[in-house]
């Protein structure tokens, strides 16, 4: 899913290169295009640990039949305990825990740094970023920091309409800092994912 939100966000990026080349003149207009672009990478970086978190705990049910103890703060709806105990065999039970748990996520947001953490600490990962800091050639209060201000960002930009301290103009947004942000993104999706895929 990760790889196919990123597509979207590369294709949102040849068309940005397409016409900065050939309309220069309207920068600005192409500029909100980046600012989609950051959004969307967030965006598709949230969905990817809410995915993270479901399969684990599907996966973590399938293989023991019981809902870990990790998961006595997960608010699953007590009618819905009662259903998944009612259903015949294991496949429909995981099948029903695996729309409940996505219907739960529906409501949290994953993309902070604690965010992130709370949610791996669902299916038993834990101290995150000291694991993926290797890969990413950061150390891990370095990993922390940039996803917290690359989602600080994403905030201005979708709750603040990306003005600046004065709200008379917008905050400057360039390629190569974009193109830094899908490049840290992807790293750390990566990463994470050999922390989680035998989960």
């Amino acid at each position: 899913m990760f790889r196919r939100n990123r597509e979207r966000i590369l294709n949102l990026r040849d068309i940005y290169d397409y016409f900065v080349g050939q309309a220069p003149l309207i920068q600005g207009q192409l500029d909100e295009l980046q600012r989609a672009e950051l959004v969307q990478i967030v965006s598709a970086f949230d969905t990817f640990i809410h995915d993270c978190v479901r399969i684990g705990i599907v996966n973590k049910f399938l293989l023991s039949g019981v809902l870990s103890n990790t998961l006595k703060k997960y608010s699953i709806p007590f009618e819905d305990f009662e259903k998944i105990n009612a259903l015949p065999n294991m496949n429909d039970k995981a099948v029903y825990l695996d729309g409940v748990v996505k219907k739960v996520n529906s409501k949290d947001s994953y993309q902070s740094p604690k965010g992130v953490e709370y949610a791996l600490g669902l299916i038993g990962v834990t101290n995150i970023w000291s694991k993926v800091a290797p890969g990413m050639g950061m150390s891990a209060q370095d990993v922390r920091l940039e996803l917290g201000n690359i989602v600080n960002r994403r905030n201005k930009i979708v709750h603040e309409a990306d003005l600046n301290a004065v709200g008379v103009s917008l905050n400057p947004i360039t390629k190569p800092e974009v193109d830094k942000v899908i490049s840290f993104i992807y790293g750390l999706v990566i990463n994470i994912f050999h922390q989680v895929r035998y989960i």
